[in-house]
């Protein structure tokens, strides 16, 4: 996923990304990859060092960890 996208999936996206701490835990769950989305997402895959998606892209390996890590 990426800025753009919407729907359920984003919404969980946001949910996990709230439960590690990576965004803002009283934004709303809208489930739209905004820019302070894709800002959540670049700032884990920094902070666990994931280089096989594009930065703030939602792509396989960040799924993968974040979905490890989260109960969503």
């Amino acid at each position: 996923m990426r800025p753009g996208d919407s729907g359920a999936q984003v919404a969980e996206l946001q949910r996990r990304l709230k439960e590690a701490g990576f965004y803002d835990r009283d934004a709303e769950e809208d489930g739209v990859y905004s820019t302070r989305v894709q800002e959540g997402v670049f700032r884990y895959q920094a902070r666990y060092h994931i280089q096989d998606d594009t930065p703030g892209d939602y792509g396989p390996a960040t799924r993968r960890h974040l979905e490890a890590r989260t109960s969503g």
